[in-house]
């Protein structure tokens, strides 16, 4: 299972104890476009892709979805102040593909954490990697040119770049859809 192989990447599981954890989690597979969270509402849940993409988003000004962070295979994703806090999410989330993604709640993954230890030290790791990964986000969104964005971008992923539509690429990335199809225009000539 892909949650558990996520898991014995950074801990040591013996099965009884991947059998314990895998009780807190509920499988859910998920069309394109459907709204896992949406702004307003409660957030109650933390997901885990095992196949697809997710997309962190928040209404803009424009009108627009601005997308945030999406979540790749193996990724994790929810608002995490509003999660932590069992609060209203200042942004949505939904499947930009089709996904399978395993699920759980603030109080099973809380019981999750007092049962087993080592979960403590699997999330720790994985946050320091996600803050790490968000400082190195900022740096390139203020040094690097928007073409140089795009390019780093699409060269650091390129599987998913194929299959997330330029749109969003686009709005990640702080760019505009006409702005985009130039740069792919300059590189196909």
């Amino acid at each position: 299972m892909a949650l558990l192989d996520h898991i014995r990447n950074y801990v040591p599981l013996s099965e009884a104890e991947a059998h314990g954890i895998l009780g807190y989690f509920s499988p859910m597979e998920i069309h394109k476009n459907h709204e896992l969270l949406v702004p307003g509402a409660i957030c109650h849940t933390h997901y885990f892709v095992e196949e697809g993409c997710l997309q962190l988003h928040y209404p803009s000004e424009k009108g627009h979805q601005q997308i945030l962070q999406f979540a790749l295979k193996g990724w994790w994703l929810t608002d995490y102040l509003a999660f932590r806090n069992a609060a209203r999410s200042e942004y949505g989330i939904k499947a930009v593909v089709p996904s399978k993604v395993q699920l759980i709640s603030k109080a099973d993954q809380d019981r999750l954490l007092e049962n087993f230890p080592a979960m403590e030290t699997y999330f720790r790791q994985l946050f320091e990697i996600a803050y790490g990964a968000a400082l190195h986000r900022m740096r390139f969104q203020h040094d690097m040119s928007k073409e140089a964005r795009y390019l780093h971008f699409i060269n650091s992923f390129p599987d998913f770049a194929q299959q997330v539509p330029q749109k969003a690429i686009a709005s990640f990335l702080g760019l505009t859809p006409e702005y985009v199809s130039e740069i792919r225009k300059k590189i196909r000539s």
